[in-house]
């Protein structure tokens, strides 16, 4: 009789663990289905008159010790799945290295589509900039990813799925380049939801997306950005949003 309330009580046990697994594995899809998706196109901010001839270098943010977190949820409960890329190396630091890049140009992209007299510049060419009002720097120090899939379609566009993504900003130094004070400094945190997220995804579109940003920062051209942009992803959007809220922190400098 005691074996068979032990036998029965050890399964109660593994039901319970699989039941609190199951719970605990969904808990970042069940918290982010409510939330309403970030509209686009960004909005074009109103710059004041006095910020329009000022001379600002943003340099690219640090990524070194940036960390990534995030996973693959499924299915009406949104039961998080292991990442195929997990397995391969190559392929995981391919997909590290086009979100950080992606994040970091989407910044400065972001300053230029505003219409600033900006310099997205690596830092390295500093002496050699004259006449300079503004500096920023900052770090990105965390980006968080998730795709949400009902796993009955392969590839964009599967209905009632979604990604996100959040990203973290540290040091964000807003600098008098005349004088060296600061003018501000702080944290910057931004969050991204957009429909239709990839129910499998290429990795290789976040170095595609970098690219096409560096691109554009050297060309300029911003013409129906968000129509032609069919790649946009909640990352480049997070690090946009950032940006936004630094140039809502921009003041004019007496002359």
């Amino acid at each position: 009789m005691e074996r068979h309330e032990e036998k029965i009580s050890l399964k109660l046990k593994v039901i319970f663990f699989l039941v609190t697994l199951i719970l605990s594995s969904c808990t970042t899809g069940m918290s982010t289905r409510t939330l309403p998706y970030t509209t686009l196109p960004l909005p074009t901010l109103t710059i004041e008159d006095g910020l329009k001839g000022l001379k600002i270098a943003l340099v690219l943010f640090d990524v070194k010790d940036i960390k990534f977190s995030g996973g693959h949820y499924k299915g009406l409960m949104q039961i998080n799945q292991p990442w195929d890329f997990m397995h391969y190396q190559e392929k995981k630091n391919a997909f590290y290295a086009g979100l950080s890049e992606t994040a970091r140009y989407a910044i400065g992209d972001e300053f230029i589509r505003q219409g600033l007299d900006v310099i997205v510049t690596d830092g390295k060419d500093m002496n050699r900039l004259k006449g300079l009002d503004i500096i920023i720097t900052g770090r990105i120090t965390q980006i968080e990813m998730n795709t949400y899939g009902h796993g009955t379609k392969e590839g964009f566009g599967s209905i009632g799925d979604y990604w996100e993504a959040r990203v973290i900003l540290e040091n964000v130094t807003i600098y008098n380049a005349r004088d060296g004070d600061i003018l501000w400094i702080g944290v910057l945190e931004k969050y991204c939801k957009l429909p239709n997220g990839p129910e499998g995804l290429d990795w290789t579109i976040f170095e595609a997306v970098s690219k096409f940003l560096q691109v554009s920062i050297k060309q300029k051209d911003y013409e129906d950005y968000f129509q032609k942009r069919k790649d946009i992803t909640p990352v480049e959007i997070a690090a946009r949003l950032s940006a936004i809220e630094m140039i809502k922190k921009l003041k004019p400098i007496n002359q």
